[in-house]
């Protein structure tokens, strides 16, 4: 069978998934005089196929609708770049005005971290300090725990928690907050808490909670600072420990750059 594009093929069409473009033109030169087996979306061609490729920002769920430079109707597409996203669906309709309506579906990608203490830190006075975790879990590949930071590495909304425990002390004030991203620039504080001077030989605790909308290498980071004028211990200690957690919302995958081509 003959190949005709509105648009020659090329590697680069192919940047985030090279091994497409490699198994798309295998597949041409092994049934070039038969048929092609589109292998990624099950798609058998048996006459001419013509490509026409489409790039846009898709939002989750939503149609949007092209004008048709096939010949006919269209009947399947390839997904080539689909940034940050993995594509999980897609839906192509032929409306009575003769445009193409195309919906993707993106993977939610459900991730979560929780990250915790398993010995004290010791916060110098007057210095606005980072908390650190020892031990953490994660799930999905959205984000990731780094030493001391939540890393974003599939943009999209996500929610924050933790719980610092403070050292029995009745000098000084304690604070904690929600930290995106670092330098003076960059600084954005979510969630502060604050703390009046501990009363006896209780244990001060600070929780705060945060939703934030995330781009890829976005880093969220607890932050504490106290005043008693000497160090003062977070504890690391069960049942005190101190606790960092993360998990995606996923309500807004919007604007998502694609790169495809619809066959027909």
């Amino acid at each position: 069978m003959k190949i005709s594009a509105i648009k020659k093929f090329i590697k680069e069409d192919f940047i985030d998934a090279p091994e497409w473009f490699g198994r798309f033109m295998d597949e041409i030169n092994i049934f070039s005089d038969q048929i092609i087996t589109m292998t990624e979306n099950n798609i058998t061609f048996n006459e001419n196929v013509l490509c026409q490729p489409i790039e846009f920002s898709f939002t989750h769920g939503v149609q949007q609708k092209f004008e048709n430079k096939l010949s006919g109707k269209p009947r399947g597409i390839i997904v080539t770049e689909s940034s940050g996203y993995a594509i999980d669906s897609y839906e192509l309709r032929y409306d009575n005005s003769g445009k193409i309506g195309i919906i993707l579906y993106f993977k939610t990608n459900e991730s979560s971290v929780i990250a915790y203490k398993t010995a004290n830190q010791p916060i110098p006075s007057a210095t606005d300090t980072k908390v650190t975790y020892d031990t953490s879990t994660q799930s999905g590949d959205g984000i990731f725990f780094s030493s001391d930071s939540v890393v974003c590495k599939i943009p999209g909304r996500y929610v924050f928690s933790y719980k610092n425990i403070w050292e029995p002390d009745n000098a000084g004030n304690r604070y904690s907050y929600i930290k995106l991203n670092t330098g003076a620039s960059a600084l954005e504080r979510y969630a502060v808490t604050f703390s009046p001077p501990c009363q006896g030989g209780n244990y001060t605790g600070q929780t705060g909670t945060q939703t934030i909308d995330l781009n890829a290498g976005d880093t969220v980071s607890i932050q504490s600072l106290q005043n008693k004028g000497v160090d003062l211990n977070l504890i690391g200690t069960a049942p005190w420990e101190c606790s960092f957690t993360a998990h995606s919302l996923n309500y807004n995958i919007a604007n998502v750059p694609c790169k495809l081509y619809v066959l027909g």
